[in-house]
């Protein structure tokens, strides 16, 4: 009997303090401003901040905060009077409202090891939470529990206990792994090439206590459950990573009671403590913080408004997720300032730990809330397969997003020869070589007034056109809102003289002493200097002014002018740079006849697929040329154009040339270029081995030696002696003594002709001249040697000289002997 009292007891105290833990009804309010005293003041309160507008922030408020936000004469708009009941309201009559328990995670981890554990490790707890709780880790690749040279990447979910989408996006994709692998080869490719880490709740106390005060769903509960001692709770574990910790109070707040408490110094809780040292055992290249809500993608920096040297690389992947999941990309601070983040200490700190590309997706929007109704669950998971599949897959070469290198170009100031090369460096940078070059060509260089009509001559980071000008049809806008960067470049540079102004028009409407615009120079076209001018202030009261600011409002158009006498004989790019807080929006910066500014009267793109780092030109006109180069990767990435490079051709050149290789056909009077030696065939290069006037790519005999280049073993030697026929017949002297392939063939292979007739002794029927046929020659290879061609003993030397011969003078009785000496043998 006393056990069932204590029982009912316990329960009874437990649902006291689970009603105690509830009781605040939680409102969702728009809070408007004026000015930004008022948004200072607001921010100052440290209230639950959800979004923020143009002029107004969006939180969820108690009734009391609500009564002291409006007693300061804010105006507010409640959006929802009970937050909790709206979720509620939608939700399934389920423990969790359908969504899933913190046992219910942890089941669905163990389930997952056992369906397939050739996968998915062993989880692994990286440390317990203030209560005792593990956090699990555990990592999908082709060997799971082996520690492998391959890319790593980390997902993790339930930073904030009340983000209930955030471990469903990420089961999602890991069942999506698991169902593919082995059937679709880009699935198994990125198992077997990756090791993907996941942690489904970072913040498992915070998760619970949801649980705890909210079985059915919509618990607000967002922090752990750190005990701070003044009898408020919790941490906001996504306020208390080092890099940037208390940076500010506007980022993290200091009050214990606040969402966005920090803790007592970086790292003071057990959770970030857990992450730090799982994330400073691997070497991440990505890690994806899942959050809700807002359709964003969000990197480092979020303590400030300002960019990390990597924002092209977190610009690109930023704008592919967009064109996947539609959600808006961009630094931290476009949603609220935040310090002491896990992306900007997961991409920030670089001593402990390797740079790791760190980024956020805030999951779902305004209408989703943190609570979606469980019909919207399959489109929000969904949406974030192909972000999480190419964030595996980047991990791989994340490099390759960026851009390649600019090239740097070299070329002789003038040239007077029919031929001239444009030169450039190879974009060489390893993880993301050039492809292609593109070569753009020049002229008619004049400088002058730009009138604001396009954008020829600037390049726009955030600029357009604007139908406020000065003088018609347009002008240069800034664009106005919160948390601007925007800039407006020159391409092309000036060389300043002497007396030379920077000079334009402008009109201005900037939040005072909080916004500026400034006006910068350059002369390289990467470090910029804001320069003064009669607009300009280095009043900075707010800590917000960069030097030589401008700021306030200009009265309507009004002229500019920055001296430029301390850079005579520079040349120098020009900027107009235009950077706003994140609160309070006016009209912005408008500028319009600006002066100097470089045109041309054409440009021409001479390749866009250019292999090499040279370009040849010929025949090209007398005049000033200029050059600029650009380079691409296999990612189809343009790099910006190199600075321009200027040549001028001294020399005309009239070439009337059929096979275009850059020489003249003979015989016309009008070339003044060298005349072609084949002028029907294309021959750049002019080669004539024999010097005969006929080019060797027209000549059928190159080495002038009498055989044929399709038949000579060396047709650019003559001096080489040859067997045409395979022989062995020393064939050099062919057309001399008439050693050929036919029909003087040395048949028996002795490469002689004795009597040096022109016919090889295999074929001479008389080898030696000797007026006696090989066939009846006792020596047929010498004409002195005596002979006795009828068998008969008579010495026939004196043949043609005493008559003796074959017949009619045999000599019969075979003495040999002709006595008398009358020819006759005896």
């Amino acid at each position: 009997m006393l056990n069932k009292v204590a029982i009912g007891l316990l329960l009874v105290l437990f649902l006291l303090t689970s009603q105690i833990f509830s009781s605040e009804i939680l409102k969702q309010v728009k809070i408007y401003y004026e000015d930004k005293e008022q948004i200072i003041n607001l921010l100052s309160m440290h209230l639950d901040k959800i979004s923020e507008g143009q002029d107004y922030i969006e939180v969820f408020v108690t009734q009391e905060e609500l009564n002291n936000i409006q007693s300061e004469g804010y105006q507010t708009e409640i959006i929802q009077d009970d937050i909790v009941s709206f979720y509620q309201s939608r939700m399934a009559a389920k423990d969790m409202g359908g969504w899933k328990t913190i046992d219910e995670i942890n089941d669905y981890i163990d389930n997952l090891i056992l369906s397939y554990p050739t996968l998915v490790s062993s989880k692994i707890s990286i440390g317990q939470s203030l209560e005792g709780r593990d956090i699990w880790a555990f990592k999908i690749s082709d060997n799971p529990n082996v520690d492998e040279d391959e890319p790593e990447v980390f997902f993790n979910a339930l930073h904030h206990a009340r983000e209930v989408i955030t471990p469903e996006v990420l089961i999602y994709f890991i069942d999506h792994l698991m169902a593919n692998y082995g059937v679709w080869p880009n699935i198994t490719e990125l198992v077997d090439e990756r090791e993907i880490w996941f942690i489904l709740c970072v913040n498992p106390d915070g998760y619970y206590h949801n649980e705890v005060i909210e079985p059915n769903g919509g618990g607000m509960w967002r922090k752990n459950r750190r005990n701070n001692g003044d009898g408020t709770y919790g941490v906001d574990l996504n306020r208390n990573y080092g890099t940037h910790w208390g940076y500010d109070d506007l980022g993290s707040s200091p009050v214990t009671s606040d969402e966005t408490y920090r803790g007592t110094g970086p790292f003071s809780e057990p959770e970030t403590q857990a992450i730090r040292d799982f994330i400073e055992a691997h070497e991440f290249v990505i890690t994806l913080n899942y959050h809700s809500y807002s359709n964003l993608l969000l990197w480092p920096w979020g303590y400030t408004q300002a960019y990390t040297p990597d924002e092209d690389i977190f610009y690109e992947i930023g704008d592919t997720v967009r064109n996947m999941n539609g959600y808006a990309p961009g630094p931290g601070w476009i949603l609220y300032v935040v310090n002491g983040d896990a992306d900007d200490w997961g991409y920030g700190e670089q001593t402990t730990k390797n740079k790791i590309f760190s980024m956020t997706m805030e999951v779902g929007g305004g209408s989703d809330g943190f609570w979606p109704p469980l019909s919207r669950k399959s489109d929000l998971v969904s949406e974030n397969l192909e972000p999480n599949l190419f964030f595996a897959r980047i991990a791989g070469d994340i490099y390759s997003l960026r851009s390649p290198d600019v090239p740097a170009i070299y070329l002789p100031s003038s040239v007077d020869s029919v031929i001239y090369n444009v030169n450039w460096s190879k974009s060489d940078e390893p993880n993301n070589p050039a492809v292609y070059y593109e070569l753009v060509e020049m002229q008619g260089e004049t400088i002058g007034t730009d009138n604001a009509d396009n954008f020829d001559s600037f390049i726009s980071n955030g600029f357009n056109l604007s139908t406020n000008f000065y003088s018609s049809p347009s002008s240069f806008h800034s664009d106005s809102g919160n948390g601007l960067n925007n800039t407006l470049t020159s391409i092309y540079p000036i060389e300043v003289t002497a007396g030379m102004s920077l000079t334009f028009r402008t009109y201005y409407n900037i939040e005072t002493d909080w916004d500026y615009a400034y006006v910068m120079v350059s002369t390289d076209g990467n470090s910029w200097s804001s320069i003064p001018g009669n607009i300009t202030t280095n009043y900075n009261p707010n800590g917000s002014n960069l030097g030589n600011g401008i700021t306030g409002y200009s009265g309507g158009w009004i002229p500019a002018t920055f001296d430029l006498s301390a850079y005579v004989g520079q040349e120098l790019y020009f900027r107009f740079y235009y950077n706003t807080d994140g609160y309070v929006v006016e009209p912005g910066f408008y500028v319009d006849d600006i002066y100097p500014v470089k045109t041309y009267a054409t440009k021409t793109i001479i390749s866009s697929t250019i292999i090499d780092t040279t370009y040849s030109f010929t025949d090209k006109p007398v005049g000033t040329y200029l050059y600029k180069v650009r380079a691409q990767d296999d990612e189809n990435q343009w790099s910006a154009f190199s600075p321009l490079a200027e040549t001028e051709v001294t020399a005309t050149y009239i070439c009337v040339d059929t096979d275009n290789d850059g020489y003249g056909d003979p015989g016309n009077p009008t070339n003044t270029c060298p005349d072609d030696n084949c002028p029907t065939d294309y021959n750049p290069t002019q080669t004539d081995t024999d010097s005969d006037g006929v080019g060797d790519v027209c000549d059928s005999d190159d080495d002038n030696d009498g055989i044929e280049d399709g038949l000579d073993t060396e047709p650019l030697n003559p001096n080489i002696c040859q067997d045409l026929d395979g022989d062995g017949c020393d064939d050099c002297t062919i057309g001399v003594d008439g050693f050929g392939p036919l029909p003087d063939y040395d048949t028996n292979n002795d490469g002689t002709d004795t009597d040096a007739d022109g016919i090889c002794n295999a074929t001479d029927s008389d080898d030696d001249n000797d007026g006696v046929p090989d066939a009846t020659d006792m020596n047929n290879t010498n004409p002195n040697i005596c002979q006795d061609l009828d068998g008969d003993g008579c010495d026939d030397c004196a043949i043609g000289v005493d008559g003796f011969g074959p017949l009619p003078d045999y000599d019969t009785n075979n003495d040999g002997a002709d006595n008398d000496a009358d020819g006759i043998c005896n």
